[in-house]
């Protein structure tokens, strides 16, 4: 990809600056008494690094492009039981309101037990947080970017930097397009969930890198991508739920009736359908 080597200093400075959000979140994201989207907020900033470098994978040596997606790819790896466990637990009040009154008490077992794994789980990040490994490669990883980063400011009128954005920005919205034709053919589900991801990623470039461009010039297609996200939010919202069901079930206590599993499948299953007819019209919309 030409032009792409150019936006090393600028992407390594991006990439450095969230991963240092992420270290100022480190001691609170597992702590006692936390506030869940703290840890929401670190796994969106690992996201964020994840999805620049993809997108300019080329503007590093090959030796160091591998090392570094693995790198970030595993500190991503270790929140994720955690973050699906807070959001189900979120979901209770909902849930009691989906359910037979008579049903209620076995939600609530059913809960406590989810809520023991959360503090489990919460441990044992806290421990991976503070161990040598950690450290080490999140301190590799900060060094690494640092010593290859410039500030954004340096290269605002640098027209390499804009010619591999542009080009960048270009083949996102390609490959989006791509797989919109794709759901408006078959809308599998699948290709739902792919196309929130690009959509992510598209989000994440325009925001790192709309400084240099002129003012607003991304207001409007950034505003369009969050409320299109939105919507395939709320989709995948509800796969992850039906799979957590699924997945905490095992952690049921051998008293609790399971009654309530099929009213909750349904329900989620009911809004999922509706939310993947909203989407096709969504799209069918913008053709």
């Amino acid at each position: 990809m030409k032009n792409v080597k150019a936006v090393q200093p600028v992407l390594s400075y991006k990439i450095a600056e969230q991963l240092n959000s992420c270290r100022a979140l480190e001691n609170s994201i597992a702590a006692e008494g936390r506030d869940i989207e703290t840890l929401h907020d670190y796994r969106v900033a690992l996201r964020r690094c994840r999805a620049l470098l993809g997108l300019f994978r080329e503007a590093y040596p090959p030796p160091f492009r591998k090392v570094l997606s693995q790198g970030l790819k595993e500190l991503a790896h270790n929140t994720s039981q955690l973050r699906d466990l807070d959001v189900f637990l979120s979901l209770h009040a909902q849930y009691q309101s989906w359910v037979a009154d008579k049903r209620v008490p076995d939600l609530d077992l059913f809960f406590g037990a989810i809520a023991a794994n959360q503090q489990q789980q919460a441990a044992q990040l806290q421990q991976w947080l503070g161990s040598y490994r950690y450290k080490q490669a999140m301190q590799q990883l900060v060094e690494f970017f640092t010593t290859y980063s410039q500030s954004p400011e340096a290269c605002r009128d640098d027209k390499q930097v804009k010619k591999a954005v542009k080009a960048a920005i270009a083949r996102q919205r390609k490959k989006i397009n791509r797989i919109t034709e794709a759901i408006e053919r078959d809308g599998r589900e699948q290709e739902i969930h792919q196309l929130r991801i690009e959509y992510k990623k598209l989000r994440y470039l325009l925001e790192a890198f709309g400084y240099l461009f002129k003012k607003d010039k991304f207001r409007e297609p950034l505003r369009q991508l969050k409320q299109q996200q939105e919507t395939l939010g709320q989709f995948n919202d509800c796969a992850v739920q039906l799979a957590s069901i699924e997945n905490f079930s095992a952690l049921m206590p051998e008293q609790v009736d399971r009654g309530f599993i099929a009213r909750l499948q349904k329900k989620l299953t009911g809004k999922k359908i509706k939310l993947q007819v909203t989407i096709l019209q969504q799209l069918a919309a913008q053709a």
